[in-house]
């Protein structure tokens, strides 16, 4: 079974509600009695263009199996292009087990981000 759940992500709301929707899609192979991929596209325009696209792109998802490796990820269209959303991902965390932070946290958050004083030139 395939599923895909196209949204209007032209807005803040919208963009919210497609990255719901793809964090959703990534429990479908959570189903282990059915074979299931579940897509997720934002779509993050308006533009008349972007219906035909949009259409193709979903046909596509369903009907090839090549889609497969695309079940949970959150894919964008726009008017101008079609791609996979990429969100950052933790360095490090740090756990302790109180309320009080002990005097190791400082020097542990230095190691996950290292000071830099360099500034970027353009």
């Amino acid at each position: 079974m395939r599923i895909v759940t196209v949204t209007d992500a032209a807005t803040s709301g919208g963009r919210s509600r497609a990255q719901a929707a793809a964090q959703l899609s990534r429990a479908a192979h959570l189903v282990t009695d059915i074979q299931t991929d579940a897509f997720a596209i934002g779509v993050e325009t308006d533009a008349e263009s972007r219906v035909s696209t949009v259409g193709e792109l979903a046909a596509y998802l369903v009907s090839t199996d090549e889609a497969s490796g695309l079940s949970g990820a959150e894919l964008v269209a726009t008017a101008d292009w079609i791609g996979l959303r990429s969100h950052p991902h933790p360095e490090g965390s740090i756990s302790f087990g109180g309320p009080e932070l002990p005097p190791w946290v400082g020097d542990a958050l230095r190691v996950i981000v290292p000071a830099t004083n360099e500034r970027s030139e353009a």
